[in-house]
């Protein structure tokens, strides 16, 4: 097996967790009106719509959002393309105001981890176990153990 660089692992994870996100989506939102579960909300009269924002990777966010949009059409993912320089101020400003994006590309692993601790960032471990089709088991090793609630600081 080929070593990964620093770079190429780094791109990967991105990827992966754009990808978990998107699904998280999808679950999400075919959870909608289960009573009793973590993710339940209340019933949808139309098609539902989630903002997402992510810097670098050109097109691929694009690629990902055409594709769910089309396999998805209960659900649009509105898609902002974001530049890296300015890119984390953008996303603090954001939280700050009460105007983020539903879904966001955390501006560094040490503020992911940041928001995450805070309550602002949601924990995905109950969409990731709900979801059949992107079961956890698909994502890098240790690539969400990050961002789940049992990594919260008590």
């Amino acid at each position: 097996m080929a070593k990964l660089s620093r770079r190429e692992f780094l791109r990967r994870a991105a990827a992966s967790t754009a990808g978990a996100v998107l699904a998280s989506s999808a679950t999400l939102a075919e959870a909608s009106g289960t009573e009793g579960h973590p993710w339940a909300a209340p019933a949808r009269q139309a098609k539902q719509t989630v903002t997402f924002t992510m810097f670098g990777h050109p097109n691929l966010a694009e690629q990902m959002v055409e594709l769910f949009n089309k396999t998805h059409p209960d659900i649009e993912i509105k898609f902002e393309r974001s530049e890296g320089q300015g890119y984390s101020e953008k996303v603090l400003s954001a939280i700050a105001s009460g105007n983020a994006w539903d879904i966001f590309r955390a501006p560094s692993l040490n503020e992911a981890l940041r928001l995450g601790i805070k309550g602002v960032a949601e924990d995905l471990a109950p969409y990731l176990k709900a979801d059949t089709e992107y079961p956890a088991d698909l994502y890098l090793p240790g690539v969400l153990n990050s961002f789940t609630d049992a990594n919260k600081k008590k």
